[in-house]
């Protein structure tokens, strides 16, 4: 094998009279890419035909050295395999393997795309950011945090779960949180195979149709407190009864109603599916809407929303279980289900991309529904 070196003058600024010295290997009759040693000189101290630096011993010391990482290397392959190119000797001395990422720094970047893709409402995103502080936790205390995410098993993830300490259903969504991240690294080519693809736990199938009746929401709508929170709270409770609008739709609602507005429509592109909802304007929510001149009321956290609604609940002795933002949605889809209007215009209302969501997780069919439907259509026997 052979080591040779030339000089490059300036390419930036052809007046410097200094320039790079470049090498090459030739090994077996095959040349390698070019080189940089990093050693800058000037023109007249090269000697190309010795292969020095004239009158600088230090600067020859390192040309030296670098000839002989090159030597080295070349040695440690023929001891390792025995068929190797130029090229592998180059790389050993010039290239270092990659270092792998932490699964702490790709999660971070995982959730960062997430964010700045702003196709999540914010309760999404703070609940993906909760769930990785909780692991991070976790890595930190069992000194896991540097490690590499190719190096992570599923028996890392089983003692994440040992210690978490949840609900079924709360960790078979940590789990999918978790794929997720697996899977964008697969993306990113930070690893090649998927080490929690089998890994899965069945979800317990615990549906909440909780709504309120329709004297409880008599009781909302004639509540009328001296506290501002408590009544604008009430109102935002209101609005998500009549309009079935979850509240991250609602917070994006709220900010131009009119423009959501289409005759005596809400017509609005959900944020979790980008399903719309055709919502009928009813007179109590018009009555809302002009209370408030079309700027409906919100808070900064939309947490504070459920604490007041936990208050207004002890209030008018409405079960707590009853008093949270989401039980408007479910209440709307109640009362539409169990009257006179198809039940597929009902899942349009709601902007379900399948009818079979209403009757699952939203509404059940009451008592006097079915009495009056049998009175109306019952077929004679």
């Amino acid at each position: 094998m052979k080591v040779r070196f030339w000089f490059r003058k300036c390419q930036t600024n052809t007046k410097n009279p200094k320039g790079v010295l470049y090498g090459y290997i030739l090994l077996n009759g095959i040349r390698s890419k070019e080189f940089s040693t990093g050693i800058s000189v000037e023109k007249k101290q090269w000697d190309a035909k010795n292969q020095i630096i004239t009158k600088n011993q230090i600067l020859n010391q390192e040309l030296q050295n670098l000839k002989n990482l090159l030597f080295k290397a070349k040695q440690k392959l023929e001891f390792e395999k025995s068929d190797f190119s130029v090229q592998d000797v180059l790389n050993l001395v010039f290239y270092k393997p990659q270092k792998k990422p932490f699964l702490i720094q790709v999660w971070q970047e995982f959730l960062q795309k997430k964010e700045n893709s702003k196709k999540y409402s914010y309760n999404t995103i703070r609940n993906h950011k909760s769930m990785f502080r909780t692991f991070c936790k976790f890595m930190q205390d069992n000194n896991l945090e540097n490690l590499p995410i190719e190096e992570f098993k599923k028996h890392h993830l089983q003692s994440f779960i040992n210690s978490y300490r949840r609900t079924t259903n709360v960790v078979a969504k940590f789990i999918s949180a978790v794929k997720n991240v697996f899977q964008y690294a697969i993306e990113k080519e930070y690893i090649q195979e998927h080490p929690l693809l089998s890994f899965k736990i069945e979800r317990e199938k615990r549906v909440n149709k909780t709504h309120l009746e329709k004297h409880e929401i008599e009781k909302i709508e004639n509540l009328n407190t001296n506290i501002p929170n408590l009544n604008k709270t009430k109102d935002i409770f209101l609005v998500l009864c009549y309009t079935g609008l979850n509240i991250s739709d609602y917070l994006v609602f709220s900010q131009n109603p009119k423009q959501y507005i289409h005759g005596n429509f809400i017509i609005i592109s959900r944020k979790k599916n980008h399903q719309k909802s055709y919502i009928p304007i009813t007179q109590k929510l018009q009555t809302l809407f002009e209370k408030y001149d079309y700027v409906l009321p919100t808070f900064k956290n939309p947490q504070t929303i459920n604490k007041n609604l936990k208050k207004i609940g002890k209030i008018l002795n409405i079960e707590a279980e009853k008093m949270k933002t989401k039980i408007g949605r479910k209440t709307f889809a109640h009362n539409y289900l169990n009257s006179n209007i198809d039940r597929k215009a009902v899942s349009k209302m709601l902007g379900h991309a399948k009818t079979s969501t209403l009757e699952q997780y939203y509404a059940d069919v009451d008592f006097e529904f079915v009495k009056k439907e049998v009175l109306k259509n019952a077929p004679e026997i």
